[in-house]
């Protein structure tokens, strides 16, 4: 086992052996897919009233 990086912005590091951390990456692959940085060129704030990131209120 290995203490890992970080994925999530906690700052804390945990110990994963190499099949956990593969599983780990490809979770946070998912989430990238998922919430990306920059929106999808078809999203509007005007659909749903709501802002894409915390500078937009």
């Amino acid at each position: 086992m290995t203490y890992r990086h970080p994925l999530s912005g906690t700052g804390r590091s945990f110990p994963r052996c190499e099949k956990h951390w593969e599983r780990r990456l490809r979770r946070q692959d998912e989430i990238n897919r998922r919430y990306p940085v920059t929106p999808p060129r078809d999203w509007s704030p005007l659909d749903a009233g709501e802002a894409w990131d915390e500078n937009d209120y």
